[in-house]
């Protein structure tokens, strides 16, 4: 006789499918949840009835409480931060089903979560190897500071951590520790770094705070790091040098620039040259104006392999682009530049068989404010710098392909691009240079696709012209619920048909009243 087959009997591959799913599913719900009452709050019209009909009162309805007293507007436990998730609810099934969910419901952890006496005293030490991206960003003051820090000693293989500003956590733990005479080294800077550079150990991307970043960037240390993202100040620069080369095997360095800063780049010049044989990308968010950004870049000439720059400058009179002046890139390999014409041609114009004997790739993107220039005009000089482009890629060795990134004027510099007799997609002959268009991004339009018409109060609430409108919504919501007992019959879902039953029941009552 064959067993019986099981849910406990499958594979563990299959188990621990099963627990992401969970986990996705907890972080997809609300969404949904939030997505249905958004579509159910639609403007209606409440009637308050009197004896006298006549005195019937029309006025539009805005009462959350009102219109979600019915149905399922009415649970708030998806709202509850205490209700038990699915990841959590099937940990509790077993031992054998908390064994596979503990791995994914601890791999994520916050210092709100590790700040929690439970997780210091009970999960940290049985669990905390499991843990592998750790958000200690942001700390709520009502927090233990105390019992996040004796925490991170349990936490031996993080992957992806982000740090505080360590004078930040020093002052809450003088705050925390004041009156009760503790030592005072308990409080000091370097017992909170000590702390938290033990969770760096073997993290491989690293990101941290504006604020304190010199102090902090001292404990980014070791080979195991990969990822460096940093926000960092003009004053930052030196310290963010001495990390680079305090971790051997970094390949990614992220650089967003605050926005209050200006010229962030300005000195550049003055920094030491920098030799990283590991480092192979770099991508900068400029917000501060661009003033000697190309000069901080040359810097990683001897390593970096692809480069993605973001360059954003608020339009006034006489801004000035920033300049590449005599940038070479020799190992360049892939180029992104996004930004408005003005601050992003003067790159797109220096690149060369000289300045970038390597590049394969360029995909510029190019942002248009409305009323900034007219269309045509806009179109025209992306299609000359194209142009000049085609005349400066001849000798190649590797064709360059250059996608262009406009999304509100594609056919207009497509029309420009052809009055000069430069094709989309085509090589143009001998030039080493092919030209096309960014394929549009994928819009998210929402967690799932919701059903067209679902039962809302206001549909439920319908007069004699909406009868035959709301019965064909009934029967499609009938349909939906007819195909949910199938699949649930079909796997034995005993828990789900159960549920399909419950919710049935006050239809049932309707039935019994019709016969009587």
């Amino acid at each position: 006789m064959a067993p019986k087959a099981s849910i406990h009997s499958l594979p563990p591959e299959i188990k621990a499918r099963i627990a992401d799913l969970c986990r996705l599913q907890d972080r997809v719900f609300p969404r949904v949840f939030d997505a249905l009452k958004e579509r159910a709050r639609e403007p209606t019209v409440r009637v308050y009835y009197s004896d006298d009909e006549d005195d019937s009162d029309h006025e539009s309805c805005d009462d959350e409480t009102d219109v979600f007293k019915m149905g399922p507007f009415s649970d708030r436990r998806a709202e509850d931060p205490h209700y038990p998730q699915s990841l959590v609810s099937l940990s509790c099934v077993s031992k054998e089903w908390r064994d596979v969910a503990v791995k994914i419901l601890f791999r994520q952890v916050t210092a709100y979560q590790c700040s929690k006496p439970i997780f210091l005293f009970a999960i940290a030490p049985r669990y905390g190897h499991l843990v592998q991206d750790l958000d200690l960003e942001f700390w709520p003051f009502d927090c233990s500071i105390s019992n996040i820090l004796a925490s991170l000693a349990y936490l031996s293989r993080v992957r992806k951590v982000a740090l505080p500003a360590i004078a930040a956590v020093s002052d809450l733990l003088v705050g925390t520790a004041s009156g009760g005479n503790f030592p005072v080294e308990f409080a000091c800077p370097a017992y909170v770094a000590g702390a938290l550079q033990r969770v760096t150990l073997h993290a491989e991307t690293v990101s941290l705070k504006r604020h304190d970043l010199r102090n902090t960037l001292s404990i980014v240390r070791g080979t195991n790091l990969r990822t460096l993202n940093v926000t960092p100040t003009r004053e930052d620069l030196p310290a963010l040098f001495s990390a680079i080369l305090a971790c051997p095997n970094l390949r990614t360095l992220n650089i967003t620039t605050p926005p209050s800063e200006r010229s962030m780049f300005k000195n550049s010049r003055s920094l030491p040259n920098l030799f990283h044989p590991t480092l192979r990308r770099l991508d900068i968010s400029d917000l501060s104006g661009g003033k000697g950004l190309y000069d901080f870049i040359g810097h990683f000439a001897s390593s970096l392999e692809e480069l993605e720059v973001y360059l954003y400058t608020e339009p006034r009179v006489n801004a000035v682009p920033p300049d590449p002046g005599r940038i070479n890139l020799p190992r360049l390999q892939r180029l992104k530049i996004t930004g408005g014409l003005a601050t992003t041609a003067p790159l797109v114009q220096h690149i060369s068989p000289h300045t970038f004997p390597a590049l394969q790739t360029c995909t510029w993107g190019i942002s248009r404010l409305i009323g900034q220039e007219v269309q045509s005009a806009f179109a025209a000089q992306v299609a000359d710098i194209i142009g000049h482009q085609r005349d400066q890629q001849a000798g190649r060795a590797v064709p360059l392909r250059l996608t262009i990134n406009v999304p509100f004027d594609q056919v207009a510099v497509g029309s420009s691009l052809e009055a000069l007799g430069i094709g989309i997609g085509i090589e143009q002959g001998g030039s080493g240079l092919g030209v096309g268009f960014a394929h549009p991004e994928p819009i998210d339009l929402g967690p799932i696709d919701l059903p067209d018409l679902i039962l809302t109060p206001k549909l439920c609430r319908a007069d004699d012209s909406e009868v035959s409108e709301l019965g064909k919504v009934v029967r499609g919501s009938l349909d939906r619920i007819r195909n949910l007992a199938d699949q649930a019959i079909a796997v034995g879902d005993r828990f789900q048909i159960s549920r399909i039953a419950h919710a049935l029941q006050e239809g049932e009552w309707l039935c019994v009243e019709r016969e009587c």
